[in-house]
């Protein structure tokens, strides 16, 4: 005669059967819990904002446009990751235009033929530079102005040297800098209107 488990055994096994279906229900529902409700992690992740590239037919078109501004950012992204966050979080808009120059307000940067036909690290670095323009406004900094270009000068400078640009803009750059009037095209010793529309980049 074949042995029949005894009563409690048979209970004993039976329990531990039902202790190991309720565990991995258990594990199922954290897993579905985590699914529905991300962790800290995840809550905590900052989404990377999407800048919208517009050309235009009548300054670059958006077949020549876009590619290069976003090889430009993507420059940014790759080796300049500070300067590229402050980019994504205070430009939302980089489109084609007669001129450059961040208008802050809306954050939309607008560059202007002469600058879009530089190299793209010389490109790459007026999209950071025109970034901290918007960031002093959004901070309530002056963002026009010697000491705002200074600023914005020296971040440019920054990001040149970061990305490995050619020698010849840093060297560019670092004159603009001791000169410290580029902007005041018209010599009044202020940054106005008027010097925006005698631009030619």
């Amino acid at each position: 005669m074949s042995r029949v488990p005894a009563p409690s055994a048979r209970g004993e096994c039976l329990q531990v059967r039902a202790d190991r279906v309720s565990a991995l229900l258990a594990n199922l529902d954290g897993l579905q819990d985590r699914r529905e409700r991300p962790g800290v992690r995840d809550r905590f992740r900052v989404e990377e904002r999407r800048v919208i590239i517009e050309g235009d037919a009548t300054y670059t078109t958006d077949a020549e446009f876009k590619p290069k501004i976003n090889k430009a950012l993507d420059l940014l992204k790759s080796k300049a990751a500070t300067a590229y966050g402050i980019v994504t979080t205070n430009i939302v808009k980089i489109k084609a235009a007669q001129k450059s120059g961040m208008i802050v307000q809306t954050k939309i940067y607008e560059i202007g033929k002469l600058t879009f036909d530089a190299s793209l690290t010389w490109l790459a670095s007026t999209i950071a530079h025109d970034s901290l323009h918007a960031k002093q406004y959004a901070d309530k900094q002056p963002y026009v102005g010697a000491e705002a270009e200074a600023k914005c000068n020296q971040h440019q400078l920054e990001v040149l040297r970061t990305i490995v640009a050619p020698q010849s803009e840093c060297a560019y750059l670092l004159a603009i800098i001791k000169k410290g009037d580029h902007s005041d095209l018209d010599g009044d010793g202020k940054y106005t209107q008027k010097d925006y529309e005698l631009r030619k980049w």
